[in-house]
């Protein structure tokens, strides 16, 4: 069943007109409510007091409700019946300016939570915290599975946690500082034991050294050493998160983003001691940076185990006015052949590779309408036959293929900022294939038939879509952190 979405007063008051001409009958079948978000709630709501009276007798009236999406800024006779509740096994919150009503009352809160996802969180302390969750909602422990927070404090000493939360099974956060006191495996293992499902860490914004980094990663092998998880289905992070975590149990799948040069190092000795056997990467550096980085970033150990293999490169180029006349390119073919170099030692069964280029065209601004140049289109588009041959002449494991090129440009005044107008619709390009490997008997192709010369087919419409998703070979934005839940 899907949650119905209000979304201003002639909505609640249908709603609420449609329950309650038959309210024995159908309000036992609501199962979840959208309320609008705290700006579409400013803006599109015109009598709040009809409003919020209609919802507090919606809310009053569904006693099988289950699940809740709310802007925490409604305030008032709503917020209490929210409070109220007492069947709900799935609360989305979503924050406006502060957070503090929530924060006071979610320790009363006795609906059973199966799932807390809380939108907007205060970096500045108004926050769901480790030590506020041991401390005030322990209630929740035996039926919480899955906690999604924008951000999560490390502040209880994990010898000082009691209660751990033995049903949460996923979790999602954002965090910054880390430390020795307050380190994050030992509070992880310590709080939530029974962690299998996936765990995702937006990447860090503090640029920590490496040395600092590899103390962290040091303490946490060492706490592992007396209780570790005994299995992650996914673990989605930056390279450093990854490396400090320095988890010791089985990974099915990572998600990994490299978003700073130094990440390569990272990458690089988790997959030497814990490579997992589906591996998503995303590369997204200065043009440059990418040469470097894709050096060497797959260890020969990871090699026994990893079966799928998606990489994706992000990367920027700057193409100031008519440099395209005097031979400057877009390096698509460089690039693969680039990425084919790093991975050609590997043995996966399935691989994708994508490349996404922004290219930044600088233009004098007298440059006239509607004749901007798209560098990205101009260039010699990648010769992904070419490229495809290579990896399937040098990975005999392959059964699956997909090679994926994407260009946008976006035309900017030359100036040394080469800030991008948001407003601005890119010229845009795509180019992908996709070849699956076909066992067949030779006795079976038609004598003369060259459709299929060898035991490689190409895919072709939707059996592109449906063959990647069946192989999880699908793009994971790193940036969709809660791709993972299906409550919305």
């Amino acid at each position: 069943m899907s949650p119905i979405t209000l979304v201003d007063n002639e909505s609640v008051l249908s709603l609420h007109a449609f329950i309650f001409s038959d309210e024995p009958s159908r309000a036992r079948y609501i199962y979840g409510l959208r309320i609008p978000g705290p700006y579409i709630y400013e803006n599109q709501v015109a009598d709040r007091s009809v409003f919020d009276n209609s919802l507090v007798a919606l809310f009053a009236a569904a006693v099988h409700i289950q699940y809740l999406h709310f802007p925490t800024s409604i305030k008032g006779p709503v917020f209490d019946a929210v409070m109220k509740l007492t069947t709900l096994r799935e609360l989305h919150a979503v924050s406006e300016d502060t957070r503090r009503p929530l924060l006071m009352r979610l320790p009363t809160f006795q609906s059973p939570l199966r799932s807390l996802c809380i939108e907007e969180c205060d970096t500045m302390g108004d926050n769901i915290s480790a030590l506020f969750l041991h401390e005030h909602l322990s209630h929740l422990a035996p039926t919480l599975e899955e906690l999604d927070l924008d951000f999560f404090q490390f502040n209880i000493a994990p010898s000082s946690i009691t209660t751990p939360f033995l049903a949460l099974t996923s979790l999602a956060f954002a965090t910054d500082y880390i430390t020795f006191e307050f380190h994050p495996t030992a509070i992880l293992l310590c709080l939530f034991p029974n962690l299998r499902g996936t765990l995702v860490i937006v990447p860090m914004r503090i640029v920590f050294i490496h040395d600092y980094l590899s103390a962290l990663r040091e303490h946490s092998v060492e706490e592992q050493r007396a209780r570790a998880w005994p299995g992650l289905d996914r673990l989605v992070c930056d390279a450093e998160w990854a490396f400090v975590l320095a988890l010791q149990c089985p990974i099915r799948r990572m998600d990994i983003h490299i978003a700073r040069s130094d990440g390569k190092g990272c990458l690089a000795d988790t997959l030497r001691s814990n490579a997992p056997r589906h591996l998503h990467l995303t590369v997204g550096l200065k043009a440059h940076e990418v040469w470097d980085v894709l050096d060497g970033l797959f260890p020969a150990e990871a090699a026994d185990r990893l079966t799928h293999l998606v990489i994706l490169v992000e990367f920027e180029v700057y193409s100031k006015w008519r440099s395209h006349l005097k031979g400057k390119r877009v390096p698509w073919n460089r690039l693969f052949n680039k990425v084919v170099d790093s991975v050609g030692h590997l043995r996966p069964t399935h691989l994708r590779i994508v490349l996404e280029c922004t290219v930044l065209q600088g233009v004098p601004n007298s440059f006239p309408d509607g004749q901007l140049v798209n560098a990205a289109y101009e260039v010699s588009e990648p010769d992904l036959l070419c490229v495809a041959a290579r990896l399937m002449d040098t990975m005999p494991t392959l059964e699956c293929l997909f090679l994926d090129a994407h260009g946008e440009t976006y035309t900017v005044p030359v100036r040394n900022d080469w800030e991008v107008d948001e407003d601005q619709t890119p010229h845009v390009w795509h180019l992908s294939k996709g070849w699956r490997f076909v066992h067949r008997d030779p006795d079976e192709v038609p004598v003369g038939d060259i459709s299929s010369p060898g035991p490689w087919t190409e895919l072709a419409g939707e059996a592109v879509e449906r063959v990647a998703e069946e192989a999880e070979l699908r793009l994971a934005r790193f940036r969709e952190i809660r791709q993972w839940r299906n409550t919305e």
